[in-house]
């Protein structure tokens, strides 16, 4: 519900990203999350440069892909990241 009204109001504060592939976010996506698959996460990393102070919410399918995007992006210094 907390993420439901912060996507309503364009939360300035909020990143979601979905970590899926291209074709699976085109396929249909949460309205307004930005999509990098998983595994392009570490070479696309300057893209997200504007959320390092933000608050990240991860998502992909089944929970597995974004739980390696989440290690990703700790490792390079995102502290404010969860899974959905």
């Amino acid at each position: 519900a907390t993420l439901l009204a912060r996507l309503s109001q364009q939360d300035p504060g909020l990143l979601l990203l979905d970590v899926r592939t291209a074709e699976e976010y085109a396929a249909g996506h949460v309205p307004g999350a930005r999509n990098i698959a998983h595994d392009l996460l570490p070479a696309r990393l300057a893209e997200l440069a504007d959320a390092r102070g933000r608050d990240v919410v991860v998502y992909c399918r089944s929970g597995r892909r974004s739980a390696i995007a989440l290690e990703t992006l700790r490792a390079a210094g995102f502290s404010r990241v969860v899974q959905l």
